[in-house]
């Protein structure tokens, strides 16, 4: 086969499958060349998550006619003349890729003017070739417009995912700008709604208050550590506010967003023991050190770097986060950066202070003679349950009863008659012939509400039960967006949550089986918001996981025995939905071998 010299066409496609990935790649490009053109003001405009059109306008430099049209081409920039100067790159588009690998895949205008200039200059690109050049009235700095991304290339943009991924990709690109330049105003506009309208502000603080909201920059301590090697400066988060999921977690270094797994470890090692494993915490750290000592070029994204002295970094990091949570272990700090008056939590006086909750675990009576055997429903491998000839349960279960656990009314003669015995709210253990069965209650309510929510799934409408009271939930910019948004989508979940206020959403109802009293909403919310992206089918797991953790503690001996009956009445009763036993029966044999 004979070597060829790819054209110019084919070798701006293949850069743009490196430099264009999504919509969210278009923006972080054009933003970081405002930023470069020394724009106060930056505007995105976005349609359809991206799919349709991507505004960026700013109100910098400029640009001649020479260089407006250069700008298309492969490697143009004004950032580097010589080789030394990619051992002190402190801007953001250096490499001049962006215009030309974003023209290879969309239609492309570009409409610019400088101060100096009576009038301005608009390019029109579509698939790597220039379409138009003219003069036009234009005001100082530069707009471009970037229509149907990936309208010649159909496969890149059938596999585009949901506009609610593809417009949270975006979010996340120009929340990390705004980060990185809180003296600069930055505004995001979505399908004609402003999403994000930062104005400049005085330090980074404020900033984090205008992204991430209120309830996360209260809830932040400062780090602030200075070296020889790398000043790190920043902000983390109480432990208090760790999360399974947890949105904002930003590492900067001379101002540019960066990811790495390996100071994800120095941050995640200075919050060990201190929060659960499986818990992540707040983090907005910015490093600052000499651009010689870090290689910014690995990436064609540029949001992976390799710093010299990566060991001492990690280090520095670690400690200074760490100092950070120690220092503020005993208290929350007090925010002096927040404007106007300091805010002071309301009581709400119509909303009824209910009585205290005793956590204590009801132990059966050990005097009481055991009398009829009960017998299990369902089917059961004889692996984990017992045989049904010596453990048969009376059914005390019928359709219209609900399974929720909390919500429905017992007496005290409806308890079953064999003694269950619960260990710490984790487990049930009640007496069989052959020996004893324990039960993992949380895996246990998974799978009793899991095949009660694919039932309502699959006749198209999950019950919703209100909650006992409305509870209302503090949300960032962009949860409260989606929650607009996909109204209908949680719905059709079974939660009924609705808007109230700029930043606050309410929630009314959860599927039937949830507790009626929600007593953590803002961490019910971030779950329910993560699985807008999942398909109607995937629903079901996850949601019976939020259903069985959202409570947890003691149950009273007639909620024990109403969730074994439960469980035994399911079709497949030995293992949760994620594939764990539910139960396992220690024979007469193994409990003499532990003596």
């Amino acid at each position: 086969m004979m070597l060829q010299v790819l054209s110019s066409r084919v070798a701006n496609l293949i850069a743009a499958g490196e430099v264009v990935q999504r919509p969210a790649s278009v923006v972080k490009e054009l933003m970081e060349n405002s930023i470069d053109a020394g724009a106060t003001r930056v505007s995105v405009e976005i349609l359809d998550a991206g799919r349709t059109l991507i505004r960026i306008t700013d109100d910098g430099c400029g640009m001649s006619p020479a260089d407006a049209r250069l700008a298309f081409e492969r490697h143009a920039t004004s950032k580097i003349a010589q080789e030394e100067d990619l051992q002190a790159i402190t801007t953001y588009g250096f490499r001049g890729e962006a215009l030309p690998s974003i023209a290879a895949v969309a239609e492309v205008t570009l409409r610019t003017c400088r101060a100096e200039d009576e009038t301005g200059s608009e390019v029109r690109f579509a698939a790597s070739e220039c379409v138009s050049q003219e003069l036009v009235q234009a005001p100082v700095g530069t707009s471009i417009s970037v229509r149907n991304l990936f309208y010649n290339v159909p496969a890149r943009r059938k596999f585009l995912k949901a506009d609610t991924t593809e417009f949270r990709a975006i979010v996340q690109e120009f929340c990390r700008v705004a980060l990185s330049y809180p003296s600069l105003s930055f505004k995001l506009v979505h399908n004609g709604k402003t999403v994000h309208q930062l104005e400049s502000c005085a330090n980074r603080k404020l900033r984090i208050r205008e992204i991430a909201g209120k309830m996360i920059a209260q809830q932040i301590t400062e780090v602030s550590v200075d070296t020889s090697v790398v000043r790190v400066h920043g902000f983390v988060g109480v432990p208090e506010e760790a999360r399974k999921h947890q949105p904002y977690q930003y590492l900067f270094v001379n101002g540019r967003y960066f990811q790495s797994r390996y100071l994800f470890k120095a941050i995640a090692k200075a919050y060990e023991k201190i929060i659960a494993p499986d818990q992540v915490p707040v983090y907005f750290l910015y490093l600052e050190c000499d651009p010689a000592d870090v290689d910014i070029n690995i990436h064609p994204a540029k949001t992976e770097v390799k710093f010299e002295n990566e060991s001492m970094i990690f280090d520095i990091v670690y400690a200074a986060v760490r100092e950070a949570v120690g220092k503020n272990a005993f208290g929350p700090s007090i925010d002096f950066d927040t404007e106007g008056a300091p805010e002071i939590p309301v009581f709400d006086h119509h909303r009824p202070v209910g009585p205290p909750k005793i956590d204590f675990d009801p132990l059966f009576n050990p005097f009481k003679e055991e009398t009829a055997a009960p017998q299990i429903r369902g089917t059961a491998s004889a692996s984990l349950t017992p045989n049904r000839e010596e453990f048969e349960y009376p059914s005390r279960l019928n359709d219209s009863m609900q399974v929720d656990g909390y919500s429905q009314l017992f007496r005290d003669e409806t308890a079953g008659q064999r003694p269950l015995l619960q260990v710490r709210g984790q487990y049930l253990i009640t007496t069989v012939k052959s020996g004893i069965l324990l039960i993992d209650i949380l895996r246990a309510k998974e799978r009793i509400f899991y095949e009660r929510y694919q039932a309502a799934l699959s006749k198209q409408a999950p019950v919703a039960q209100a909650t006992m009271f409305p509870q209302q939930a503090t949300v960032d910019p962009m949860t409260w967006s989606l929650i607009e948004e996909h109204a209908e989508k949680l719905a059709r979940m079974g939660f009924d949550i609705r808007l109230f206020g700029a930043d606050t959403v309410v929630i009314h109802a959860c599927p039937e089986g949830f507790p009626v009293d929600i007593q953590e909403p803002q961490r019910l919310i971030d779950e329910v918001v993560v699985l807008l992206d999942e398909p109607e089918e995937n629903w079901a797991v996850p949601i019976a996981g939020l259903c069985a953790g959202v409570r947890k503690g003691s149950m009273n001996p007639a909620e024990a025995q109403f969730l074994v009956d439960s469980l035994f009445a399911c079709a497949e009763p030995n293992y949760s939905p994620r594939g764990k036993k539910c139960m396992t029966l220690i024979t007469l044999e193994e409990l003499a071998k532990l003596l």
